[in-house]
């Protein structure tokens, strides 16, 4: 059996449990028993306290407080030491000090949603699991997991207290499944005061005190138990949608004369079949000079895909988020792929940024996750220039396989500067590596600092072609197969970009036409011998095919042999720069 513990004593235990090999958890953890206890604001306290004494404490906490990450859960853990520091100034609320019912629950909790962060582990390991066609992503499980979580912890713990199932033998689907019926049928519901009769038995309930509110969290499985104040002092008014047996099934927040927020079960859209009733509450809040919420029709489109896909997004702001997508995306179908591939709610300028740059969804998630954490912590900001290196990278990539095995050109490395490949770095530590500093030197208002999974960095992981990608790039090379320019060729006879800027520029544009000269023993050397030559006939080698390059060098009396593919010197001073493209 389970025993009571005071709330804090549970978070230093997940700490303890967690916080080397799952810091995410920990940090979600956080949000979910500062949910079920009612503590909803713990991060704007913490922010309030530290912003002055410890500025960086408070935007860390802004940045890693729960749900920022959860759209790509594990991108970029946090340290021990905010851990710890978080942690401890968690516990030292007075909330936390207190024993609540779900307390025996939270060790469980913050197993089952570790088993549920197991395949996203794998994935950044580099070792996913197979893929099952139409099953949810590992990222929308997580995510399910979390939000019903911070939604129905206490109902879990009603459901233990009255039923005490052995939890060793649950998994979270299980529990959740069967908590959830006991709480439809057998779950003791409060009455608040009747307002108004709907129809086939209904009434709108009017919630007053700490326990109607509570069970109305409880059964709904969203938080506004922790509205007990706000009703408590008459700045807002709580209206619950109920059928004839007393259960409820539609809650109201009524602040203003305005309705603010109409939820169904876990904070979602109502279900249709319940639409009659909220319409005749509805007609009872006009008699009564109170406007409904009604998001605009031209609106309602993105609204609903914000609450299929965004994460705990407040009712109340639903509109204006729904107006941001609008202007900046203007496609509701683009708005949910969007809000899908990892954009946050609050972020419909970024997404529309990224789609100036011509960037869609399905490719933005291919991006190398450095890319993605500097997108996604820059914004709008030096957002073309990244655009690029990723572009670049997933370019080479994809080339990769095409290469010629027979050409031993040595591949860039991604080993961290300082470190020996393989060895395992210390967990949390940022780490530079060669392709980072190429990159902050082209680019200094970036840094591409990546955050060290606790693991070494391997030939599968996504920066691995950072480096060159950024060798490329300085050397004016492009990503499009139909300029000039194009990396392609280059790379997949394994030119290094040093090399193929020195063939361009004796006026071989072309990576096939080098690769075929080559193979006809004809090196940068030779040609350099053929362009020097005042006996040698005119050519020019940009026009001239490989036939006539070669047959003109015969003529020349030069001798073709195989040697280096080129020089290692740089093009002569008499030679012009390749234009940029």
């Amino acid at each position: 059996m389970l025993t009571p513990n005071p709330t804090n004593d549970r978070l230093k235990f997940i700490l303890k449990t967690y916080g080397a090999k799952r810091p995410q958890v920990v940090i979600d953890m956080v949000g979910v028993i500062a949910n079920t206890i009612g503590v909803d604001r713990w991060a704007d306290e913490l922010v309030e306290r530290t912003q002055s004494a410890d500025p960086q404490f408070a935007v860390d906490v802004r940045n890693w407080g729960p749900g920022s990450l959860v759209n790509v859960p594990g991108l970029n853990p946090p340290s021990q030491d905010f851990l710890a520091v978080l942690i401890e100034m968690v516990s030292a609320l007075p909330q936390f000090h207190t024993r609540h019912r779900a307390d025996p629950l939270f060790p469980w909790m913050a197993t089952q949603l570790a088993r549920a962060f197991e395949p996203i582990a794998k994935i950044v390991a580099g070792k996913p699991d197979e893929e099952v066609r139409g099953a949810p992503s590992p990222a929308d499980v997580y995510r399910d997991v979390l939000r019903k979580m911070r939604r129905g912890g206490t109902m879990l713990a009603q459901w233990y207290e009255a039923k005490r199932p052995n939890l060793g033998q649950y998994d979270f689907s299980r529990a959740w499944r069967e908590a959830s019926a006991w709480s439809e049928t057998e779950g003791p519901v409060p009455q608040g005061e009747v307002v108004v009769e709907l129809s086939d038995g209904w009434t709108a309930q009017k919630l007053a005190t700490k326990e109607q509110l509570n069970v109305e969290g409880e059964k709904m499985q969203h938080c506004v138990g922790s509205y007990a104040d706000e009703v408590k002092n008459a700045r807002t008014t709580i209206y619950s949608l109920r059928d004839a047996k007393g259960q409820p099934h539609v809650t109201i927040e009524v602040k203003n004369d305005r309705v603010q927020q109409t939820q169904g079960k876990q904070n979602r859209k109502p279900d249709a079949k319940y639409q009659k009733y909220v319409e005749e509450f509805d007609g009872w809040l006009e008699e009564n000079d109170i406007e409904a919420d009604k998001i605009p029709a031209h609106l309602q489109p993105y609204a609903e895909a914000l609450e299929a896909h965004a994460y705990d997004i407040e009712d109340e702001h639903l509109e204006m988020y729904a107006a941001d997508w609008r202007e900046q995306v203007g496609n509701p179908a683009t708005t949910a792929e969007w809000l899908k591939s990892g954009i946050s709610y609050n972020d419909a300028e970024l997404a529309g940024s990224l789609e100036g740059d011509d960037v869609t969804p399905e490719e933005f998630v291919k991006f190398p996750y450095p890319v993605l954490y500097k997108i996604n912590e820059n914004g709008a900001r030096d957002l073309s220039k990244l655009v690029i290196v990723a572009r670049m990278a997933l370019v080479l990539e994809e080339l990769a396989p095409k290469r010629d095995p027979s050409k031993q050109t040595e591949l860039f490395e991604s080993t961290p500067r300082g470190r020996v490949p393989g060895q395992e770095p210390t967990g949390g530590q940022m780490v530079k590596s060669r392709w980072s500093d190429k990159l902050e030197s082209r680019w200094p208002s970036i840094s591409f600092d990546v955050w060290s999974t606790g693991r070494p960095i391997k030939e599968e992981d996504d920066v691995e072609w950072l480096y060159p990608a950024e060798e490329w790039l300085a050397e004016d090379f492009g990503v499009d197969p139909t300029d000039d320019n194009y990396v392609g060729p280059w790379f997949i006879h394994r030119f290094t970009p040093e090399e193929a800027t020195e063939w361009w520029e004796m006026g071989i544009e072309d990576g096939e036409k080098a690769a075929e000269l080559l193979s006809r023993r004809v090196t940068l050397k030779l040609l350099k011998q053929f362009e020097d030559d005042d006996n040698a006939p005119y050519l020019n080698l940009e026009k001239a095919s490989v036939t006539q390059i070669v047959d003109a060098i015969d003529e020349a009396g030069l001798v073709r042999n195989p040697s280096k593919r080129t020089s290692k010197k740089r093009a002569s001073k008499r030679r012009v720069s390749r234009p940029r493209r």
